[in-house]
């Protein structure tokens, strides 16, 4: 009885090691698997000038689709009681009545939101400076903007938050233990990314197709220069904001106050320095 124990098992050990070497073997194959259908990789979005420029327009779009030039003004309206607020949403109360706790969705939505459009602008610097496929135009144009992008939503992040992480990168690993920036710090991150980015585009505005337009959907070196200048006067740097308001302001054939009120609140208006293009239908 021993002697049949013994062999069944060793056949019983024999049939597993069988089943388990080849299976070993096989593993890398299996593992190795392409990206997923749903998503694109970085060498795919930045292969050529359109699809690059594609992901960068993607955040002007989320911006819109999501309501940031929305949220911003009604919030901060609310806080400094410019606004009156009707809505019974408790959220809402809050701002208006200045008591804001860390719990309230509106605070949490435009945190995430935020940093979302910074993580985004960060992939975008992050792909072109790595692309070798770009035309430099192109690729110029997408990361000035990008890090426009940044620099502005670093600068809500800064007024509406206090000191805050700065993320100026990709990198889970360091950006999942950033703690608490100076502000100091921040505002030398601003001055360089929008001194940047004004050197790198140009004075006309760009279409999605990289062409010269009419419409102001897309930020150029002057777009860059007004919040530059917004950033000199909240550091109290009065000589370097002049500087760069009267970039903006002795451009009159582009900027200049319209004296028909009619022609203030449209997209061709040259009140504007930069707009965003209505997505969401019903709303501009």
């Amino acid at each position: 009885m021993k002697k049949i124990e013994l062999l069944s098992s060793v056949n019983w050990m024999a049939a597993c090691l069988f089943i388990i070497i080849p299976s070993l073997l096989g593993c890398q194959k299996l593992v190795e698997v392409g990206p997923p259908q749903t998503q694109l990789s970085r060498e795919t979005v930045f292969k050529n000038d359109a699809t690059a420029t594609a992901a960068l327009l993607s955040i002007y779009a989320q911006m819109a689709s999501q309501g940031l030039s929305y949220y911003i003004p009604v919030y901060t309206g609310l806080s400094a009681d410019e606004l009156v607020n009707h809505s019974p949403a408790p959220d809402y109360i809050d701002f208006h009545t200045n008591n804001l706790t860390s719990s309230n969705g509106q605070v949490q939505s435009l945190w995430v939101m935020l940093y979302k459009f910074v993580y985004q602008a960060n992939a975008v610097v992050e792909g072109a400076e790595a692309s070798g496929n770009l035309s430099e135009s192109v690729k110029k144009q997408i990361i000035g903007e990008a890090k426009f992008i940044r620099a502005f939503c670093n600068f809500y992040l800064l007024h509406l938050f206090g000191e805050i992480p700065l993320v100026v990168s990709t990198d889970y690993r360091t950006n999942a233990v950033s703690g608490r920036e100076k502000a100091t710090v921040i505002y030398q991150q601003l001055v360089k990314d929008l001194t940047e980015a004004k050197e790198s585009l140009g004075s006309d505005y760009v279409s999605a197709s990289n062409g010269v337009t009419t419409e102001r959907v897309r930020p150029n070196k002057w777009t860059a220069a007004a919040l530059l200048a917004r950033v000199y006067l909240f550091r109290k740097e009065w000589a370097n904001a002049e500087v760069q308001a009267s970039a903006v302001i002795e451009r009159p054939s582009q900027y200049a106050l319209e004296e028909d009120l009619n022609q203030v609140f449209v997209k061709s208006s040259k009140e504007s320095i930069w707009n965003l293009m209505p997505v969401v239908p019903k709303f501009n």
